[in-house]
């Protein structure tokens, strides 16, 4: 009977584990699409105009003066009908996603940022009007810092 439970567990200590890996795994083959290495990167945003609209416009200003930095890369799934998108469309760091396959990757399902750790999802902030300037402080303190 123990042997049974001891297998039991194991298959399902496996199965959870492999989710967390499987979202880092489909973040990676996403990226691969356009040759770029996670382990370059240090935070991934989301930018999309579900939502607060007043939200994502802040997280667009602050998006708009990191964006230079090769380390951050944007996802831009907004096509510019409430956010300005203008600054953002033209960096290099940007990838266009009008379609929103990142969405189906089912990491996040409205603007986020994606912090990465040695090529992993470290932590997944969803924007939203609940704690908006706090998250917003700590991405943009976080960005510096690393």
């Amino acid at each position: 009977m123990n042997r049974y439970l001891l297998i039991i567990l194991l298959i399902f200590g496996n199965f959870y584990c492999d989710i967390d890996r499987s979202k880092d795994y489909k973040l990676t083959e996403y990226f691969n699409k356009y040759n770029i290495s996670l382990d370059s990167l240090k935070a991934i945003f989301v930018l999309d105009e579900v939502g607060c609209v007043t939200c994502n416009k802040s997280f667009s200003n602050l998006i708009t003066y990191r964006l230079d930095n090769p380390k951050i890369k944007l996802i831009l799934i907004s096509r510019g009908s409430l956010i300005d998108i203008s600054s953002l469309i033209k960096s290099k760091n940007t990838i266009i996603d009008f379609g929103g396959t990142f969405y189906k990757l089912g990491l996040c399902q409205n603007s986020s940022a994606i912090l990465l750790k040695n090529g992993k999802i470290d932590t997944i902030i969803e924007i939203n009007a609940t704690n908006l300037k706090n998250n917003l402080l700590y991405l943009d303190e976080k960005i510096q810092n690393n």
